[in-house]
């Protein structure tokens, strides 16, 4: 079996993790292979690499255990022959749009009858001439991803998936950002749900895999990290973009795990199914939250939300719950009458959190944010979680939602701007009982503080905010285009040093953050801010 296709159908619980090599240096080359990679990409597309740099790196990479993948520099016959002779076994084909395209890059790849790959018997694939049999098996032991680089390639993704001789999706964020009208916005919510629909490609075969980034906040995490995950049946990959970094951990805490965020998919698309029925001209569900993050573990519950014209009784939507398998509801938050009701069951041993709610009254929920700009309210969480959702009913209707929600409106990261820069950190009194016994007042001003200064940040970088978002730290400050360095670190840092070195800390990333501040709102007036800074002197 190719190299490359063993590790995603050996992926399990551990998926294999890879990186990207840029350099014609066959030494770094090496030493990836030896630090642990799995796999690596050599790039011909964007490194200055010609034939012979990559026959070095094949050469480098051969005594290690990290896999070479290779990306050519286009989909073109002669070049992909050049580097199949020169030993490459797994070939990355960029912007492919279609499924004629990805035939093509396949028939490159492949010797007559299936293909049109040119017969070298003496090439350093062959061993030189010293395997006989290699015309004969190479077809066997190719691999080839296609990368898909825009809208239209996305609209085309199921048949390109669908070509034999296919066997992963790579979706490049850069090229797609720039379709969309955004260049050079990989983390704009509109490219991260795109990418995210493109995830949930229906092919009968499809297996899945993830392409990772180190947080923003913790540069001393060099390169792209990638980590291939099967996640269904058969050898199809799909690969996706995504902010997140599998390298994070909190000791005692479970690991995140795509078997989890799977299980608890299926199983949001079970009770979603279950209210089919109820109001199928209007019914709307989607999943939110660390399953389409892909950030479950074992401990993670399901967050899923209903819409529809107006909200039934109570017990229909008990029935329609229990016909899929959940328990009686163990906790109501809400009133059917006001139209909207929090519900919380348990299926299959997994909490589910199932809200309710009429279209009416979701729609003046976004229109708090979107046309009355409220800065600090609950349903920032909503708008963040509405446009990273997946549909699980009622697609069309939630990427109106969606549309309605991005681009984030200026006037509300004004005011956001305003209102969290608005009660100044008493430096003052700060500076007074830092020394004092008064450890648990310290702490709370220190708390209070940094909400604020994540507050700055999201209006700073036009992000929907709210304090429920704090509890994936490293994620918001990750998605953060400007952000003071290593912004989640120095708060969990300070967050846990005695109340001086903490206060010390907590007024230089005040510093930090009020001149990104005064960069991006000219207009906002910050002398205040300054004068109450003045007031505290560290150390």
């Amino acid at each position: 079996m190719n190299p490359f296709k063993h590790l995603l159908n050996s992926a399990g619980s551990q998926p294999p993790i890879g990186t990207w090599l840029m350099s014609a240096s066959p030494l770094l080359a090496e030493a990836a292979g030896h630090a642990g990679f799995d796999w690596g990409v050599i790039d011909m597309e964007h490194a200055p690499l010609d034939l012979g740099d990559v026959v070095h790196l094949l050469q480098a990479v051969a005594g290690t255990r990290m896999v070479p993948v290779l990306r050519v520099p286009w989909n073109d016959t002669v070049t992909i022959k050049r580097v199949l002779d020169a030993g490459a076994t797994t070939l990355l084909v960029p912007f492919v749009q279609n499924a004629a395209e990805a035939a093509r890059a396949v028939a490159a790849t492949r010797y007559p009858p299936e293909g049109v790959r040119g017969m070298a018997g003496m090439s350093r694939a062959a061993q030189f001439g010293m395997r006989g049999d290699y015309l004969k098996t190479a077809n066997r032991g190719l691999s080839v991803i296609v990368q898909l680089e825009s809208e239209a390639a996305l609209a085309e993704l199921e048949a390109i998936a669908a070509v034999p001789g296919v066997d992963a999706l790579f979706i490049g964020p850069a090229d797609l950002s720039a379709s969309m009208g955004l260049v050079g916005q990989i983390m704009h919510p509109r490219v991260i749900v795109r990418c995210a629909r493109s995830m949930r490609c229906g092919h009968a075969t499809a297996s899945m895999c993830t392409t990772w980034r180190p947080a923003r906040d913790r540069p001393d995490r060099a390169g792209t990290l990638q980590r291939p995950v099967q996640v269904e049946r058969g050898n199809m990959g799909v690969v996706r973009c995504a902010t997140r970094d599998p390298m994070k951990h909190t000791p005692g805490s479970a690991a995140p795990s795509f078997a989890a965020s799977n299980e608890r998919r299926r199983l949001a698309q079970r009770v979603a199914d279950a209210h089919r029925g109820i109001d199928d001209s209007t019914l709307l569900s989607f999943v939110s939250g660390s399953v389409v993050d892909g950030l479950a573990d074992e401990r993670s519950d399901v967050d899923i939300s209903i819409a529809m014209t107006e909200l039934p009784e109570r017990a229909l939507l008990e029935q329609a719950c229990q016909a899929a398998g959940a328990s009686p509801w163990i906790l109501t938050s809400g009133d059917l009458m006001q139209q909207q009701l929090l519900a919380a069951m348990l299926i299959d041993g997994i909490e589910v959190q199932l809200t309710y709610v009429s279209h009416d009254l979701l729609q003046q929920q976004i229109d708090e944010l979107v046309l009355r700009h409220n800065p600090d309210t609950p349903l920032h969480q909503l708008a963040d979680a509405l446009l990273k959702a997946e549909p699980l009913f009622g697609e069309r209707r939630l990427r109106a939602l969606q549309v309605q929600l991005s681009p984030f409106p200026a006037p509300l990261a004004l005011a956001m701007a305003r209102h969290f820069s608005a009660p100044p950190t008493p430096w003052k009194v700060m500076a007074q009982i830092v020394e004092r016994d008064a450890p648990l007042w310290c702490r709370d001003l220190q708390v209070q503080a940094c909400y604020r200064l994540l507050g700055l940040m999201s209006a700073v970088n036009g992000r929907y905010y709210s304090r429920l978002q704090n509890k994936r730290l490293h994620q918001l400050a990750g998605s953060f285009e400007l952000a003071p360095p290593s912004l989640a670190d120095r708060i969990e840092s300070l967050l846990a040093a005695p109340p001086p070195a903490a206060a010390a800390a907590l007024h230089a990333l005040e510093g930090d953050v009020l001149l990104l501040l005064a960069q991006r709102f000219p207009e906002l007036e910050l002398d205040a801010l300054h004068q109450r800074r003045a007031q505290f002197t560290a150390g």
